[in-house]
């Protein structure tokens, strides 16, 4: 999954022209082109709004025009791929941005505003949106669940003994003998078995055979019982190999629990909508949940702040970045699944948010860039290093940029005319 693939509702077309072939037209821009390379250059524009080659040009109509506000943008030292980004985004994107953009202007007022509320919270927002609409979906599908289980499902026989009679094939297939005792409760027997001596294995599977042993009426209800039970008793998630004994029987019983919940789907096609639902929204939101970080609660009123930094994952050389892409594919996937039209781009937005930092320095102060930026100069090391003289010439770079009209200023003011325009605005 590639960060392109993540873009909501997006998809990557196919290059109509090669790349030289493609710098060859924009180059000629200016000069008279053919009515061909014209069509090729427009059609290009259309499709892949967010191609840096393109930045400097827009459609009108029929015709390819310069995009001055691009360009000025650019010359204000905002990355060609960022701008080009932003001509792609929605509408929604744009608002998002435009309130990152306030945010970060309101924090150089005022330090205090700057402490508590940074660019990214709104990232955070964006992300929130999903997760919260997955976990009310989540919850009513458990209440439908419920009302399912409690008016179609109890009292109704439901044949399980294909599920049963599997799960004891597994068992005898890794030479796990079961006995019944005389109480008529069954019980493993792991000697000679391919996890013999694993008591955590054996407490598992006996406390499963003493429930199973227990279903004296195999009403669909309690067959759904058994299927919690189980839930209650298996851990799913990322695999342990010191744990290589139970984890084996783990998988037999989650067979099992699985096997139970296909006779239940067959039986009662609304138990299987409604437990669909709530399967594929837990999942979706388990696997953000630990893609993003554990520690972050999603139901706290500063979730959307931990959210924002998290989301920084997606640019960077962290381990869990291939994680938290196929989250949020899977969060955005699922959500649009069960109905959340979202207009919104986790990813443009992403870039929007790292690109002011670029520009202006780290949010936070505590940050490794924000304290280097905040270091003093002048200092004996400094002198040593040669940094008075480096920083002699940074200042006269400032300067000739002040004189072309360069400055945060004017690099705030063009960011703020590109996003005023709408999407597919000519």
């Amino acid at each position: 999954m590639t960060i392109e693939q993540l873009r909501v509702g997006r998809e990557v077309p196919t290059e109509p022209t090669t790349k030289e072939s493609l710098q060859s037209i924009v180059a000629t821009l200016g000069a008279k082109i053919s009515p061909q390379d014209k069509a090729i250059l427009r059609k290009q524009i259309n499709e892949t709004p967010d191609s840096k080659e393109l930045v400097n040009f827009r459609v009108s109509g029929t015709q390819v025009l310069p995009d001055n506000e691009a360009k000025a943008a650019i010359k204000q030292g905002w990355k060609d791929g960022t701008i080009a980004s932003i001509k792609a985004a929605s509408d929604k994107d744009r608002q998002a941005m435009t309130k990152m953009l306030n945010i970060f202007k309101m924090g150089e007022k005022r330090e205090a505003y700057r402490a508590i509320n940074r660019p990214a919270d709104i990232l955070g927002d964006t992300v929130q949106t999903r997760i919260d609409f997955l976990a009310q979906t989540k919850d009513q599908a458990g209440k439908d669940l419920n009302r399912i289980v409690k008016t179609e499902l109890a009292g109704k026989k439901v044949n399980f003994d294909t599920p049963i009679n599997q799960f004891l094939t597994n068992l005898a297939d890794a030479r796990i003998k079961v006995t019944l005792e005389k109480n008529g409760v069954a019980k493993v027997n792991l000697e000679g078995s391919q996890i013999e001596g694993d008591t955590a294995a054996e407490n598992l599977l006996n406390v499963i055979l003493k429930r199973l042993s227990k279903t004296d009426v195999p009403d669909a209800q309690r067959v759904h019982e058994a299927k919690q039970f189980i839930d209650t008793k298996v851990s799913y998630g990322k695999v342990n190999p010191a744990n290589a004994l139970t984890q084996k029987a783990e998988s037999i019983v989650k067979g099992l629990r699985a096997d139970l919940n296909e006779v239940l789907g067959d039986r009662f096609p609304n138990y299987r909508a409604a437990n669909t639902t709530y399967s594929e929204t837990l999942t979706a939101l388990d696997d953000l949940q630990t893609a993003a970080g554990t520690k972050i609660n999603f139901d706290s009123p500063n979730a959307n702040k931990q959210l924002g930094t998290a989301m920084r994952k997606l640019t960077s050389n962290y381990g869990t970045r291939a994680n938290l892409i196929d989250a949020l594919d899977k969060a955005n996937q699922t959500s649009a699944k069960y109905g959340l039209k979202s207009e919104d781009d986790i990813v443009n937005q992403l870039i929007f948010v790292n690109e002011l930092d670029r520009m202006f320095g780290a949010a936070a102060q505590t940050s490794l860039k924000g304290q280097v930026a905040e270091a003093a100069i002048g200092t004996g090391v400094d002198v040593a290093r040669g940094r008075v003289a480096s920083r002699a010439l940074e200042l006269l770079a400032e300067k000739a940029e002040n004189l072309r009209g360069i400055n945060k200023d004017n690099a705030i003011k063009s960011m703020e005319e590109l996003l005023k325009r709408k999407a597919g605005q000519p």
